[in-house]
């Protein structure tokens, strides 16, 4: 089971982060919850895949803090672990409710909520979710694709499964798009050429169930005729099997004619039953609390795939239904007349019944760190930070000291620095310099790792050029690097204090660097007259060990 998910609520996000890095140094301006630790003991039984304990800790967690909303997904995952599909999807619909929409809860939601033969639920949800993006999300489409697949027939004739349909063919023709020369057979990537092949078969194989349906339908009509003809009188105005009139010609010919229907019925049966179709997972996997963006689509794999996808029936191995005559009268035996009963209606297709759902809980997942760093603004949405702080991570969050927070997205690494983008905050950028001259500098400096409100500070520094890069001698040595070096109000360059720096050697990027990493993203210039203090944000890095 993986670590828990960051939140964009800062006061929640900052518990957990807290016990997350086992780190407690530096003041904080407020207390922890008072069911924090019950969540982290939680999450910790999770991750043991303890699923009794985790489900008591959680309880707790919400006992003392009912605040604490996102316990209920961590009950719902320990219902699943404890195969309790119906308790885990209301246990998942209470966070719902109260406000956790994240992706790991959406995917989880929908999972349950098939398994406990709720799969509108599950396609609505997943919907409402995947109709919000703009880029795709293949495990949420194959979640979608399975929801629609274990559908009954009912909620198959809805408006709401029919537009559940034109979204999903909507956004698997968009994902396609990311992987040229490949398409989608189901939910497995096969080169295109080979999907085309599998669908003109398909259709070519529909055109003959349809064909059977019509002669089944037909054969209904003349069943429905004969059966009128006889219950009204018309017995002894057929012919009997030896083409002479019979008095019981009627009954005979009835006879034929259900036995000609029963045996369309058996090839319409094997044709449905061996149709080349995509098969879609029967295996539903969890997403881990954590899971929050969707995993990156990766490039073509396929120059060529040959043969069928495993589990997969092919027409071709499977043969027909032998061939049988219908049913032929005995000349020495005198049928019973035949009594007025109503004819089944028609409805060739039948009722497959879909397999049982097995949900798989998440599997568990290395143990994680929390790496703390400064960064600041360069331009709309664009913060400058150390790249040292997020070597080898697996999230970003950035939070400023008025209780902004956002995601973030790496743009680019270059020389010791990193571009990330984090468009939910909102402040006045830093303008870069046109040159340095050597004066002294100042730094927007954390001096403190402060997990609510983080606060830079003002320390005074002097630049030591050098052929292999830059030193500052500061007064004090900062705590975090990715701070910016001002002078005049503006940036020329970026301290990048690791954890055994000296006040007098603090290394830095230079404004040559700053700006190689920028490029043309910095706006025009116009100094802000906005505290520098008040314009850095926390950079906050789960990384794995």
């Amino acid at each position: 089971m993986r670590r828990r998910p960051i939140r964009r609520g800062v006061g929640l996000l900052a518990c957990c982060l807290l016990l997350w890095a086992g780190l407690g140094s530096g003041p904080t301006s407020r207390p922890l919850s008072p069911g924090a630790g019950f969540f982290e003991a939680g999450m910790a039984a999770l991750e043991a895949q303890d699923y009794p304990t985790a489900l008591t800790r959680f309880n707790e967690a919400l006992r003392a803090d009912p605040r604490l909303v996102r316990a209920w997904h961590g009950m719902g995952l320990a219902s699943v672990g404890l195969d309790r599909p119906a308790i885990a999807r209301d246990q998942l619909e209470k966070a719902y409710s109260n406000g956790v929409r994240d992706r790991s809860l959406i995917i989880n939601l929908a999972a349950v909520s098939v398994a406990s033969n709720a799969t509108p639920r599950a396609v609505a949800v997943l919907t409402q979710y995947l109709a919000g993006r703009i880029e795709p999300d293949e495990p949420a489409l194959n979640a979608l694709a399975t929801a629609l697949a274990h559908s009954d027939d009912a909620f198959k004739q809805t408006a709401v499964f029919a537009n559940a349909v034109r979204l999903y063919e909507q956004k698997n023709a968009q994902l396609e798009s990311k992987r040229p020369g490949e398409r989608r057979w189901g939910v497995r990537w096969m080169a295109a050429e080979e999907v085309e092949r599998r669908v003109q078969r398909m259709q070519e194989h529909d055109a003959k169930i349809a064909a059977v349906v019509e002669e089944i339908r037909g054969l209904d009509a003349r069943i429905a005729r004969a059966s009128t003809n006889n219950n009204a009188g018309g017995r002894g105005r057929g012919f009997g099997r030896w083409g002479r009139p019979d008095g019981d010609g009627g009954d005979w010919e009835l006879m034929r004619l259900r036995g000609e229907r029963e045996m369309k019925a058996r090839e319409l049966g094997w044709l449905q039953r061996t149709a080349p179709r995509p098969r879609y997972p029967r295996t539903f996997e969890m997403a881990a609390m954590d899971e929050l963006a969707a995993p990156p689509i990766t490039a073509p794999q396929f120059a060529a795939v040959k043969g069928e996808v495993e589990g997969e029936e092919q027409a071709s191995a499977a043969k027909p239904p032998a061939e049988t005559k219908p049913p032929q009268p005995d000349p020495s035996v005198k049928p019973e007349p035949t009594s007025p009963r109503p004819e089944p209606a028609a409805r060739p297709e039948p009722v497959e019944e879909k397999p049982a759902l097995k949900l798989t809980p998440p599997a568990p997942r290395k143990q994680s760190l929390v790496r703390y760093a400064a960064a600041f603004p360069v331009a709309p949405g664009l913060f400058v930070t150390a790249a040292s702080a997020i070597e080898k991570m697996r999230d970003v969050q950035l939070l400023s000291g008025d209780g902004q927070a956002s995601r973030g997205v790496v743009v680019r690494v270059e020389g010791g620095l990193a571009l990330v983008r984090a468009d939910s905050i909102r402040m006045a950028a830093f303008d870069l310099a046109d040159r340095y001259a050597g004066e002294p500098v100042q730094s927007a400096a954390l001096m403190e790792i402060n997990v609510f409100e983080p606060r830079a500070e003002m320390i005074d520094g002097k630049v030591r050029p050098a052929d292999d890069g830059w030193t500052v001698a500061f007064a004090r040595t900062p705590r975090l690097p990715g701070s910016p070096l001002l002078a005049g109000g503006r940036v020329v360059g970026v301290q990048l204090a690791a954890r055994d720096s000296k006040s007098d050697s603090v290394p830095a990027a230079s404004l040559d660097q700053v700006k190689a990493l920028v490029g043309r993203d910095a706006p025009a210039a116009g100094v802000a007259k906005t505290d520098p203090t008040l314009r850095i944000c926390q950079l906050v890095v789960i990384v794995e060990q």
